[in-house]
């Protein structure tokens, strides 16, 4: 199959629900890396072992402090707002580093319900910015 984007395979192993994850259909892995999937209801700050998929949202805005993209040279962070009244969810970069390195940014705001960005930390000083929807 002839697939574009970035294909999401969801999978539980035990009560923990994981992710296989690649660019293609045709490009993925023989044996995909598994990706952590978590929600997130009130203001985080968000560490190494955070990267993955985050659904974020509860009845009222909150706050998401990213990691260290240094600390995460091959991190990617998903982030999708998925509160039921449509509160916001705001994304801060760490002391020092960026949220986006080509509009250098530090914050991004997704005030509405499915808004999602997905970020890969460029390995030093910044997360890039990959998908804004």
């Amino acid at each position: 199959a002839n697939v574009d984007g970035p294909v999401v395979y969801v999978k539980y192993i035990g009560d923990k629900k994981v992710l296989h994850f690649w660019d293609t259909l045709e490009n993925r892995p023989a044996e995909p890396g598994f990706m952590n999937v978590q929600s997130i209801t009130a203001t985080a700050t968000l560490t190494a072992q955070d990267c993955g998929v985050i659904l974020a949202g509860t009845t009222s805005s909150i706050t998401i402090t990213m990691p260290d993209p240094a600390v995460v040279p091959e991190g990617f962070i998903w982030i999708k707002n998925v509160s039921a009244n449509g509160s916001a969810v705001s994304i801060i970069a760490a002391s020092g580093d960026g949220l986006d390195a080509t509009a250098g940014g530090t914050s991004v705001y997704l005030p509405s319900k499915y808004d999602r960005r997905l970020y890969v930390s460029n390995g030093s000083d910044s997360w890039l910015l990959l998908v804004s929807a």
